[in-house]
C-alpha cells in the first residue's frame, strides 16, 4: 500500500495591521498604530533597526546629533518594544492582493499592511558578490584594505565609518564627488584616499580580495563596497510599485489597506526624517481607514 504524504496546512494568524520591516519607518508606524490601540505585528527577517545601523553618524535628525548609526537603531528598537510593539523574526515572502502576508513561517491575515522594506544597493551588471560589505559587523574588516565605489554621501559616510577599522580606505568616484563638502573634508582628514574621474569601474573576478579596473588603473583591496545608489525593495508587493499610484505623504496605494513608506517609496529623498514622517502619516491614515471601513477603533493596548 502506498502512503501519500500529508500536506501540512500553512499556519494562519490574524492581526488588524501588519508592518513589514523593522527599520525606522516600520517601527515608527508600528509605534503610532499601537498607540491607537490597533492590533499590530511587525515582521523582520534580520536584525531590527534597519539600514541606519550602517551609518557612521546621525547629524540631520533632531535629538540624535552625533549619535552612531548603531546607537540610533537601538533607540528606535528600544522605544518600540517599551511601548508594546510586537516584533517577530519572520521573513515576508509576498503580499497577496487580499493583504494576506505569506511568510517563511506561514501566513498573516490582516486588514491593512504597511510595507517598510527599505532600499537595496544597486549592483554592477549581474555581480552580486560585492553588493554590500557587512557593515553591521565592521570588525571583520579590521586591518584590511577596502575599496568603495561611489561618490555621494553614502560612499563617504561608509568610508568614514571604516577609516578607523580598515588599514586603508579608497573611495573611487566615476566623476567628481557629489558628497557634502563636510563629509569630503572629514574623509581627507581621516586619511581616506579619494580617486575622482575614474570613469566606469568594473570589478574583476579574483580568487582572493577585490580588483577594480578603471581608466585610472587597477585598484586592489581585500574587500569591495558598492555605494552607487539604491532602489526600492518592493519585490513582495502584489503589483509593481509604479502601478500603485502612491500618495506622497501617507504612502497609500490604489489597493485599499496597502501602504508603502520610508525608503521603499522615498525616491531620492532617502533620509531618516522622511522615513519617520511618512510612517506617522501612514499609520494615522491606516487608523482612519480601519475605523471607517471596519469599525475598528482599537483597545487600550491593542491586543486585549
Amino acid at each position: 500500500m502506498t502512503i501519500k504524504p500529508v500536506k501540512r496546512k500553512s499556519r494562519s494568524r490574524v492581526a488588524d495591521a501588519v508592518v513589514v520591516g523593522a527599520g525606522p519607518a516600520g517601527l515608527t508606524a508600528a509605534i503610532q498604530l499601537v498607540r491607537q490601540g490597533i492590533k499590530t505585528i511587525v515582521l523582520e527577517k534580520g536584525r531590527p533597526g534597519g539600514q541606519i545601523r550602517t551609518a557612521n553618524l546621525v547629524e540631520n535628525f533632531p535629538g540624535m546629533f552625533g549619535m552612531k548609526g548603531e546607537e540610533a537603531a537601538d533607540e528606535f528598537v528600544d522605544h518600540a518594544r517599551k511601548i508594546g510593539v510586537k516584533i517577530l523574526k519572520e521573513e515576508a515572502l509576498r503580499i497577496n492582493p487580499d493583504l494576506t502576508v505569506i511568510t517563511n513561517s506561514g501566513k498573516w491575515r490582516s486588514k491593512a499592511v504597511i510595507v517598510a522594506t527599505g532600499a537595496v544597493p544597486l549592483k554592477i551588471g549581474n555581480d552580486t558578490r560585492h553588493a554590500s560589505v557587512d557593515l553591521e559587523h565592521p570588525s571583520s574588516l579590521n586591518g584590511k584594505s577596502v575599496l568603495i565605489l561611489g561618490g555621494g554621501d553614502a560612499a563617504f559616510d561608509r568610508g568614514l565609518r571604516l577609516s578607523g577599522i580598515a588599514s586603508s580606505v579608497t573611495i573611487i568616484c566615476r566623476g567628481r564627488t557629489s558628497a557634502l563638502e563636510l563629509l569630503v573634508k572629514r574623509a581627507i582628514n581621516a586619511g581616506v584616499r579619494i580617486v575622482q574621474d575614474a570613469g566606469e569601474s568594473r570589478p574583476i573576478s579574483s580568487g582572493k580580495g577585490a580588483l577594480v579596473s578603471t581608466r585610472k588603473g587597477v585598484f586592489c583591496g581585500d574587500a569591495l563596497l558598492l555605494c552607487i545608489g539604491k532602489g526600492p525593495n518592493t519585490s513582495i508587493l502584489p503589483t509593481p510599485l509604479e502601478k500603485l499610484s502612491l500618495q506622497a505623504l501617507t504612502g497609500e496605494t490604489n489597493i485599499p489597506g496597502l501602504f508603502v513608506i520610508g525608503d521603499a517609496m522615498a525616491g531620492e529623498y532617502r533620509q531618516l526624517g522622511v522615513a519617520v514622517g511618512t510612517a506617522i502619516a501612514s499609520a494615522m491614515r491606516t487608523g482612519k481607514y480601519l475605523k471607517d471601513k471596519y469599525g475598528i477603533q482599537g483597545t487600550s493596548d491593542g491586543w486585549e
